[in-house]
């Protein structure tokens, strides 16, 4: 199959997400007195994945999520704090970062000589073109396109409707969806009849229902499959 248009989720699969966040949560003011060691790290991806489920699946909206994120933290660990102060801080020193998962750039570079990038994300637009500005990455997609611009958010078929029609020729034949998201990105494809790769970041093999079209364990397999 020729694919024209690469339409690439940026969380966990270009940035490495889980590194920036680490970075930025101990860069934060609360660090000097709650080091985040590694059960607090866990426990904090943990409450932050369950939470963005919630989001994609629909049950809660984007302000509840991150009202929820360290109200739901300092609970757990009875750290009188603002929650709500702590999660402006984090946003700030979040975006700032801006690890690439390995071989990003390179695969990137490649691939964007002969096809067509664009970005796809939930995630927020304040981070998202922060962090594209600041890897330098922008210069590799057409256009991106955000949750929070088109009013959908994945795996709703209506955002990849509003994707397809922004793309000049796009057909569902012709786009490929990349993400690490079994339920948001690879879902998100199936309803809409187009092709995808799983990125297996985690490398636990896929134990849902949930089939994509190819499945990698590095983005630097990617290139072969088109």
């Amino acid at each position: 199959m020729t694919y024209k248009n690469i339409l690439f989720d940026l969380d966990n699969t270009i940035f490495d997400t889980k590194k920036n966040a680490n970075l930025a949560l101990h860069k934060m003011k609360i660090a000097d007195s709650f080091p985040f060691n590694e059960e607090h790290m866990k426990w904090w991806f943990q409450v932050n994945d369950l939470l963005w489920g919630q989001f994609e699946a629909g049950d809660i909206s984007r302000k509840e999520l991150l009202d929820s994120r360290f109200t739901t933290y300092f609970n757990k660990y009875n750290i009188e704090a603002d929650s709500a102060k702590s999660e402006v801080e984090f946003q700030a020193l979040f975006a700032a970062e801006h690890a690439l998962m390995p071989n990003a750039w390179t695969m990137l570079e490649n691939v964007s000589q002969k096809h067509h990038l664009f970005v796809v994300s939930n995630g927020s637009k304040q981070k998202q073109l922060t962090q594209l500005a600041g890897a330098d990455i922008n210069q590799f997609f057409d256009k991106i396109f955000l949750a929070e611009d088109i009013g959908y958010k994945k795996p709703d078929v209506q955002f990849f409707d509003a994707v397809q029609s922004d793309i000049q020729g796009a057909t569902t034949s012709n786009m490929l969806v990349v993400g690490d998201s079994l339920t948001a990105d690879i879902d998100g494809a199936n309803r809409s009849n187009i092709d995808s790769v799983w990125y297996d970041t985690e490398l636990d093999g896929n134990n849902s229902q949930i089939n994509p079209t190819y499945t990698i364990a590095n983005l630097n397999e990617l290139e072969s499959l088109m």
